[in-house]
């Protein structure tokens, strides 16, 4: 199967791993203006700070294909756990962000970083100094004429020696406590994936071999196969690891999924060092986007990306516009629904596949859809109303998302919003459902029950057998759009 996958959530919590509820009051919690206005003026339910929002699920088994078709749509893993913030609830906005060389604006910081690294691991000045600096040049002319230095690249599997710095780093830079910072909490983060074994743990010395060859020559194939799936890269200054580059390669993409290092080598910079080689591996493997996790524009340790160029995803079109050029357009702390049309107030149908834009003529018109008076609300309860009639689904007819703003204490599981920016919009549902369409969006789907793994059926959206399953199904056809179902095996685990 291409993909076995849990039921959608959405988790409602306190507590934001990013900010932890720190932001100075509504102004940098609130996704737009009027929420925050209704915030000072004491309305409920936006009386109070926002909570971390998320529209997450399990994912059992997952070809690089399809994972990388999920990023595109703003989801990210943590290890086997698929998640993305709903951007127009969550404390924080998040964004997807990716780059490539082209999109690298290289600035005397990138400079600086490159050869003082080059002098510690050559003991010598870079010998590109009086010539236009080349970033691949300057790194790979060096890494390939000294011996102190290395990376090697490997399974993203389990060792001691990998776990000890994991450690020394989430206690030294994040300051966790020494006791929560346990081995099965590495694995699960950095070692476990949904890839199938086949990516990683079947692979040939011979493969790996070839695929650390990636600085001497372009490797975009082995044997004939593309070059995919989770990774660790280890880096070592006189055999010792100092920092570890945790990714998935995918198959147009490098993915940045964490990176390690040892503060005791804070002086080389090697955050911003990693992710410039990792721009240059991502070319050297034939790949066209590096995607360096979510962006925050207000949050300190996200809003550092920014400094390596690139694109922002606009979920609500599944658009990349260029985040220079976005700035100038709207604040990227807010929540972000460009249009060319400045009356636009209902969910614009979301395409099946992204795209990259220029900005020239686009406006901000995210309030106008999604803000207190937006014009989304009424039209997704409508559509509910008549998914509800049409297909018997009482959970669309009777929701409200009135209590998904309210103030969470813990965790709380909700069913999806009728309205969220990135999710395909209830109207586009309804219209696939009047027309007969969303019969055929389900061709390769599997039911399969969890405690039992000998019952199984295949799911058709027409069989009244299956109405158990329709809101499962729908709900992650909002998630991820027609396109995964196109062609894909998926199983449905309950």
């Amino acid at each position: 199967m291409d993909l076995v996958i849990g039921e959608p959530l959405y988790i409602v919590g306190g507590d934001c791993g990013y900010c932890h509820g720190k932001k100075d009051g509504s102004r940098k919690s609130y996704s737009l203006q009027s929420y925050e206005e209704a915030y000072d003026a004491g309305t409920r339910p936006f009386d109070e700070y926002p909570n971390s929002s998320t529209i997450c699920c399990h994912v059992y088994s997952c070809t690089p294909e399809i994972y990388e078709l999920m990023m595109n749509r703003g989801f990210r893993r943590s290890g086997s756990f698929l998640y993305r913030p709903d951007l127009l609830r969550n404390c924080c906005r998040l964004y997807t962000i990716r780059s490539n060389i082209k999109l690298l604006k290289v600035n005397k910081e990138h400079r600086h970083n490159v050869n003082r690294f080059v002098r510690f691991i050559t003991g010598k000045e870079s010998t590109n100094k009086n010539k236009p600096f080349d970033l691949k040049t300057a790194l790979l002319g060096a890494e390939t004429r000294t011996t102190s230095f290395k990376t090697v690249i490997g399974p993203a599997i389990f060792s001691p020696e990998k776990y000890a710095l994991y450690k020394k780093y989430q206690t030294t830079i994040h300051n966790d406590d020494p006791n929560e910072v346990s081995e099965k909490g590495f694995k699960r983060f950095l070692c476990q994936s949904f890839f199938p074994e086949l990516y990683s743990d079947f692979r040939s010395s011979e493969y790996w071999s070839k695929l650390n060859s990636w600085r001497e020559f372009e490797v975009t194939d082995i044997e004939g196969e593309q070059v995919e799936g989770p990774v660790h890269e280890c880096y070592y200054i006189d055999d010792k690891l100092v920092a570890i580059g945790v990714l998935d390669i995918l198959p147009t993409s490098v993915s940045s999924v964490y990176f390690i290092w040892d503060p005791d080598y804070a002086h080389l910079g090697l955050g911003t060092l990693s992710a410039l080689r990792e721009l240059v591996l991502t070319e050297q493997l034939g790949k066209e986007y590096y995607y360096l996790g979510y962006y925050a524009d207000d949050c300190h340790k996200m809003k550092y990306k920014a400094k390596f160029g690139g694109e922002i995803l606009d979920l609500t079109t599944l658009t990349f516009y260029s985040l220079d050029e976005l700035k100038k357009v709207t604040d990227c702390s807010e929540l972000i629904a460009l249009s060319e049309a400045e009356s636009t107030s209902t969910e614009p149908a979301i395409p099946s596949t992204i795209k990259s834009s220029p900005i020239s003529h686009m406006i901000n018109v995210a309030e106008n859809i999604y803000g207190v008076q937006g014009g989304s609300f009424s039209a997704s309860r409508n559509a509910a109303q008549e998914i509800s009639g049409i297909l018997g689904l009482s959970e669309f007819g009777d929701q409200s998302d009135d209590e998904l703003w309210r103030r969470a204490e813990g965790s709380t599981i909700h069913a999806l919003p009728l309205v969220s920016p990135g999710l395909i919009p209830l109207w586009q549902i309804m219209d696939w459902v009047a027309t007969g369409a969303m019969r055929d969006k389900f061709s390769y789907c599997l039911v399969l029950d969890h405690t039992n793994s000998q019952h199984g059926q295949l799911f058709d959206f027409s069989n009244k057998t299956s109405a158990d399953f329709r809101k499962s199904f729908i709900d992650l056809l909002r998630m991820f759009g027609a396109k995964l179902f196109e062609n894909a095996k998926i199983v449905l685990l309950m």
